[in-house]
């Protein structure tokens, strides 16, 4: 596995910035034409006027160098912060499949928390038949507002465990009445139970569980239901090897940025010591 911070690219951008403030004093040039091999030798004595001229006020080799070296460790620390960010996120989405199909294997809810902002609305819950025994994938659940003409403001597919997730934005929120419904039907549209009375205060930047429960006389209707979510547990087993490894493999990418990170910053100011740059 590469560095996840590459230093090759960090002194490439100090490369490039010295040639963007330099590049176009003849000194620079005739270095410039040296090193890649396309030029005479140098000029002395046209070197030393030049950087007389050049390397004066905040442009004094130490003040160059300070610069270098701390925006060196700018860049460092940046990188370090978002690929900790990026791996932190994908750790827990990691995490939260992992739940929930320890949650369909054990046929209970899955534990995972829902960020939720202030002007958002979450609904969230399980439908399943039998007293929870017998979870429901693929049914449509649908957010209705109240009234004689109630229209759909947001939908969603329940998941294999018979959960869904419902996240109502700003726009959603606009068209909703304040007293909702929430219906659950089956995948040709048949009503299979209804909630016709959530408050939408009550999923106002946070989260509502709102769970379903099939009644008695619509069991046979959620019969397809019941065997989509029985068929999918042993897909469940095979998942959740694969997550676990992925899980693994995002610790090591954790613990190799951190390492990296802090084995440059060490290494920056090592170069500081040398160059006698005061911290």
């Amino acid at each position: 596995m590469a560095d996840p911070i590459d230093l090759k690219s960090l002194v490439k951008g100090v490369e490039d910035g010295i040639e963007a403030k330099f590049g176009s004093h003849p000194g620079f040039k005739q270095v410039k034409a040296v090193l890649q091999k396309k030029g005479g030798r140098p000029d002395p004595r046209a070197m030393i006027m030049d950087s007389r001229a050049v390397f004066t006020g905040d442009n004094k080799p130490l003040a160059l160098a300070t610069r270098g070296v701390d925006n060196l460790e700018k860049q460092v620390a940046t990188q370090k912060d978002k690929l900790l960010a990026a791996v932190a996120e994908n750790r827990r989405a990691v995490a939260d499949n992992i739940e929930k199909n320890k949650a369909l294997l054990e046929n209970r809810k899955a534990d995972i928390a829902h960020d939720v902002k202030d002007d958002e609305a979450l609904f969230t819950g399980r439908l399943a038949a039998e007293n929870g025994t017998q979870p429901l994938a693929g049914a449509r659940v649908i957010v209705r507002t109240s009234g004689t003409d109630p229209k759909i403001v947001a939908q969603a597919v329940t998941d294999a465990n018979g959960e869904y997730v419902i996240k109502m934005g700003a726009a959603e929120i606009e068209k909703a009445t304040r007293t909702l419904a929430i219906a659950y039907e089956t995948r040709d549209g048949t009503l299979i139970d209804e909630k016709k009375k959530v408050y939408l205060s009550a999923a106002r930047g946070k989260t509502k569980v709102v769970d379903g429960d099939v009644a008695e006389d619509k069991k046979d209707l959620a019969a397809e239901l019941i065997r989509s979510s029985d068929e999918r547990k042993q897909q469940a087993l095979l998942e959740m090897a694969e997550l676990k490894k992925s899980a693994a493999e995002l610790n090591q990418v954790s613990f190799k940025t951190r390492s990296s990170a802090d084995k440059l910053s060490q290494n920056l100011a090592g170069l500081k010591g040398l160059l006698g740059i005061r911290y």
